[in-house]
């Protein structure tokens, strides 16, 4: 493998892998990333593949095992939020036990929960919305 590329098309994303060696080309995934929240991950569905080799064996071979091809890469193409949410709760958290937004404006407060609440595709790749909820205090000294 020489290169993977990743970028959104519309409601898609699309992985891009330039291979080299016994295979030399490219192949294109494209598929629907979709938030499981019961497992709290991205899963890409409605997964298919392009080949874009000259090479007429491989083509004939990518079209007889395509069903085992895509179910592969449907496998490895999950993501798991749940570290990544924990280490941004942690960064939020410790962030909110002394936060000065200005001289005498200090923010301080708790983060109780962070969940995804909606994902999208954007051209460079996949957003994730998340939301929030805690106690948020603002002093202010000095009016």
């Amino acid at each position: 493998m020489q290169d993977i590329k990743l970028w959104g098309n519309n409601d898609r994303i699309v992985v891009n892998s330039k291979l080299a060696g016994s295979f030399n080309g490219s192949i294109y995934f494209i598929g629907k990333p979709v938030m499981n929240a019961a497992k709290n991950r991205i899963e890409v569905t409605d997964l298919d593949f392009h080949t874009e080799t000259r090479n007429f064996l491989h083509k004939t071979a990518a079209w007889l095992f395509s069903g085992a091809i895509k179910k592969r890469m449907a496998e490895s193409m999950i993501f798991p939020l749940d570290e990544n949410i924990t280490a941004i709760k942690s960064t939020l958290q410790e962030t909110l036990q002394y936060y000065p937004i200005q001289p005498g404006v200090v923010l301080t407060g708790t983060v109780d929960s962070l969940t995804v609440e909606k994902t999208r595709v954007t051209p460079t790749g996949i957003r994730v919305d998340l939301y929030s909820k805690g106690k948020l205090n603002v002093a202010v000294k000095g009016l």
